[in-house]
């Protein structure tokens, strides 16, 4: 396949996630949820002949990187995660763009939303509201405070992504790497104390059960590990992984609400607010755009950086 028409295919696509969050339309939700576009030839997807219900992923057949792929890793990675924040019914489209960002600094509580706008007002009062100190702060001051740093420095960071990106994906593969060898360590172990149980023990049955369930749940790790190892393989060969990160650099005022949404949570870790230091905030930005990634190698204690 040329590499044009890949570089076309990738760009379509790239609109249509502009969209996205505004356009229900049936054929990108499909091409989203379709893995054949990334290279992948799904089989057995399907429960059985007579229910069309799909499989959960982990049960379909799946043949990686069967043919040239038209959609790069690393914008399928980006619309994979705001799917599932779809699906999890958040409205990307609220006024309340930071929703599950903002962080009260005394409480260390996730900040609740209220709209205290009065019926037929032409005002908006709308807060962000700790649920613990039951301070507040007004969605428009702390937005105007956000999009300015997020302007000045923003810009910054993603200088600094550009140039680190492969350091920082390459140390995230190793520290895997590691973390893998390891549970290959306990499997050989957990399977040789398993092999040796001795079968007059009263309890025989209770420890090989609990040997059992140790094996199935260091493999299942081990599985996740290996996954997230691949995924990061083909986010670092991806040739469309530029024009992914070029698009946070437009004017943030440019978008609308699902936009700025969509790019907040892929760019911003948390905001803490210190409302007894006259609302001083802390924005922790992110060092990827690779949200559930990055949260993985920091679970797992990772260097990045």
């Amino acid at each position: 396949m040329h590499k044009n028409l890949v570089q076309d295919s990738a760009f379509f696509l790239c609109k249509a996630l502009h969209f996205y969050f505004a356009i229900h339309n049936s054929t990108v939700r499909y091409i989203l949820n379709n893995r054949w576009y990334i290279g992948d030839l799904a089989w057995f997807t399907r429960t059985s002949f007579d229910n069309s219900k799909k499989k959960p992923e982990e049960d379909i057949f799946l043949f990686k990187n069967h043919h040239e792929p038209l959609v790069g890793a690393n914008l399928w990675d980006v619309t994979q995660f705001f799917r599932n924040y779809k699906q999890n019914k958040d409205h990307m489209d609220s006024p309340f763009i930071l929703r599950d960002l903002i962080y009260c600094h005394e409480c260390k509580e996730k900040l609740v939303t209220r709209n205290s706008t009065p019926a037929k007002s032409k005002k908006k009062y709308m807060y962000y509201c700790c649920p613990s100190c039951k301070k507040k702060i007004s969605t428009d001051k702390i937005h105007e405070s956000i999009f300015a740093d997020f302007s000045l420095r923003w810009g910054r960071e993603l200088k600094y992504y550009e140039k680190q990106t492969e350091k920082i994906l390459n140390r995230w593969k190793k520290g895997l790497e590691q973390k893998i060898n390891d549970l290959n360590e306990n499997l050989e172990k957990l399977k040789y104390l398993l092999s040796t149980l001795d079968k007059n023990n009263e309890y025989y049955l209770e420890l090989k059960e609990i040997f059992e369930m140790q094996l199935l749940s260091t493999t299942n790790e081990k599985q996740e590990y290996n996954t997230t190892r691949e995924q990061i393989d083909l986010l670092s060969e991806d040739i469309m992984q530029a024009e992914l990160i070029g698009r946070f650099k437009q004017d943030i005022h440019n978008y609308t609400n699902e936009e700025k949404r969509a790019i907040f949570l892929l760019a911003i870790e948390k905001i803490g607010i210190n409302f007894s230091k006259d609302n001083h905030i802390r924005i922790d930005y992110r060092l990827t755009p690779y949200v559930e990634i990055e949260d993985l190698m920091k679970q797992l204690d990772i260097e990045s950086a």
